[in-house]
């Protein structure tokens, strides 16, 4: 399986959005994702598969520091490998342009992404409490060191 991470484009938003509302149960709304595109500061990028979008990532990075604001892959493709490529490429080229540190939120009950993050070293550094609207879930603060 060949995937091919790239530069969002206007022509992706449709299958983003088609994703995100099949993997979250507050998923974010396509204004939120073009308003994302539009600035120089949030990186959103698209994992592709034959020409099919089969996972993004959004991150806002103002180096020293990262955010990773959203990750999501198709149902269809997970446990595939396609989430460990968008993160490992994500960390790789923030490491490029100075960021330091990287943080993230997660919900607790989000299981697969907190082993994903525990795989890269992520580590938990706090909580916040209630912070999930829908659920009143935590959000765990999870946070990585990048090594220079």
């Amino acid at each position: 399986m060949t995937i091919l991470i790239r530069p969002f484009e206007s022509g992706d938003l449709d299958s983003v959005v088609q994703i995100e509302n099949q993997v979250f149960t507050t998923p974010w709304s396509k204004q939120s994702f073009l308003d994302c595109s539009r600035w120089p500061e949030f990186w959103f990028r698209v994992a592709e598969q034959n020409k099919k979008v089969v996972g993004y990532f959004v991150a806002q990075v103002v180096p020293p520091e990262a955010e990773l604001h959203n990750i999501a892959v198709d149902p269809a493709f997970q446990k595939k490998g396609v989430g460990r490529l968008l993160l490992s490429h994500l960390l790789t080229e923030i490491k490029k342009v100075g960021v330091k540190d990287v943080f993230l939120l997660v919900r607790p009950s989000n299981i697969a992404a907190i082993h994903l993050y525990q795989q890269f070293e992520f580590c938990l550094l706090d909580k916040r409490p209630r912070y999930y609207e829908d659920t009143k879930e935590d959000a765990l603060i999870f946070y990585k060191a990048l090594d220079t």
